[in-house]
């Protein structure tokens, strides 16, 4: 008689645990809908794609946008416009889209760069950025400012070298 009451108890733990375990699971599960793995905001306009978006603070103030626009549509899009924390930014180098050829701002591989001279925000707060497209609209979220240090040591306003030859490894392509 004690055999099967201990089969009840052990199939009945065996049920409760899968219970207990599973609910969070499934297509609805919160988890599966994370969209924010790193500092880095991304945001989708379309087939246009904003990737990786933060701002490096700068000692002087002023504030480095860091990230990648990536289009995967057939047509180029031309960023017309950055907006960092209501401040309109100075946008210099690469500015068209295209497909296979994203815009990177800031870090070694770089062929663009927005910045605003007064951020006006603390490390560590979220700025409002806005980013306008030719064709596809505009793009509104917040971003992370972050310090100049660690991984983000080396992020300064640097202007790309333009240059006639858009296959140049070094070159950004005029627009």
């Amino acid at each position: 008689m004690k055999k099967p009451n201990l089969l009840i108890a052990l199939a009945s733990a065996a049920i409760a645990s899968l219970f207990l375990t599973s609910c969070g699971a499934g297509f609805d599960a919160p988890t599966r809908h994370i969209k924010q793995v790193t500092d880095g905001v991304e945001a989708d306009l379309g087939l246009v794609k904003v990737r990786n978006v933060v701002i490096v603070a700068q000692p002087d103030g002023s504030g480095v946008l860091v990230g990648t626009f990536v289009n995967n549509g057939e047509d180029a899009e031309i960023v017309k416009s950055i907006s960092i924390n209501g401040t309109l930014a100075t946008i210099s180098g690469s500015i068209i889209v295209s497909k296979n050829s994203p815009v990177i701002f800031a870090g070694d591989s770089s062929n663009a760069s927005a910045v605003v001279t007064l951020l006006n925000s603390k490390i560590g707060k979220r700025v409002p950025i806005s980013i306008t497209f030719s064709s596809v609209g505009t793009v509104n979220f917040t971003a992370l400012v972050r310090e100049k240090a660690g991984e983000f040591k080396d992020v300064v306003l640097k202007t790309p070298v333009l240059c006639e030859d858009p296959k140049a490894p070094t070159c950004t392509p005029a627009p």
